[in-house]
């Protein structure tokens, strides 16, 4: 960042304005760059003096350290020879893309035994159109919504016993906006995402668990901003380990796994909203069950 006025000082001899003295503008470490123009910015700049002693540095580009940063002005001879500019460099505050919401929410268990009406109408919803609706805090990028698997991985998870836990990774389509967002609020920009492989009897015989799980990485999710922005997806609502989050992830057919998976899929406090660490990329992990309905 340019500063937006130049460095200015003046040479004087017994009050007599110097003309022609030439003054070095010369940058403590850390301090950027200095010149005439953007084009022949460095890290030392020579100017001679003004008919009214004057020497003008125009312009300094700050450094990309935070704190205090300096440029000093020297003349050749006299005394004093040298004077000091300071500015403070301050990081802007940038806004990451983040997951604000999730519905079905994170741990929620929709089920007919459930006495609060609201579950009961969230249950009604997802057995009567099957999906995934994620807020963002910004507008992603379109291109990246309309293809989801490479981002986006949604898993039905369902125990048949001790060690027969069965995982089958769902086909997903890209719904568009939320017209009715059935947890996002205004502000937030809330996208759907259409289980569209699950089977009519999936929901009847046995609990289903839900898995979901986002990766960031490599501009594959990004924000509309200029420069685009990865999602900081950084979430972890399961007590699942890395490995197997990892091969469930790479998942395209359906897999029997141990009980370890079954049993990670329980409440571990973390809640939305909202995503993230402060940093882009990351991994989001969530899970929903719901309750056999047969």
């Amino acid at each position: 960042t340019n500063l937006p006025a130049p460095l200015v000082t003046r040479v004087v001899d017994g009050g007599v304005p110097m003309m022609n003295e030439d003054v070095t503008f010369d940058v403590v470490p850390g301090g950027g760059l200095v010149g005439a123009t953007s084009a022949t910015l460095a890290a030392s700049f020579t100017v001679a003096t003004n008919s009214a002693g004057i020497a003008t540095c125009p312009i300094w580009q700050m450094g990309a350290t935070a704190g205090t940063q300096q440029v000093t002005a020297r003349i050749a001879s006299g005394t004093p020879s040298l004077v000091t500019f300071r500015a403070r460099a301050s990081r802007s505050q940038v806004q990451l893309p983040v997951v604000r919401r999730m519905w079905p929410p994170t741990a929620v268990r929709l089920g007919q035994s459930s006495p609060d009406p609201v579950n009961q109408q969230w249950l009604k919803s997802f057995v009567g159109s099957p999906r995934l609706e994620l807020s963002f805090n910004v507008q992603m990028e379109q291109a990246h919504l309309a293809k989801p698997a490479g981002w986006l991985r949604v898993s039905l998870v369902r125990s048949f016993g001790q060690d027969e836990i069965e995982v089958r990774p769902l086909a997903l389509s890209y719904g568009g906006p939320a017209a009715s967002p059935m947890m996002g609020t205004a502000g937030e920009f809330t996208e759907v995402f259409g289980l569209r492989s699950m089977q009519p009897d999936d929901l009847l015989k046995v609990e289903s668990r839900f898995l979901v799980q986002i990766r960031a990485a490599n501009g594959n999710i990004v924000d509309v901003a200029t420069p685009k922005q990865l999602l900081d997806a950084e979430f972890q609502g399961t007590r699942m380990g890395i490995n197997r989050r990892t091969e469930i992830f790479g998942l395209t057919d359906v897999k029997t796994f141990p009980q370890d998976v079954w049993d990670a899929l329980g409440p571990t406090g973390a809640t939305l909203p909202q995503s993230g660490d402060g940093a882009e990329g990351g991994e989001f992990i969530s899970w929903l069950a719901v309750e056999a309905l047969g």
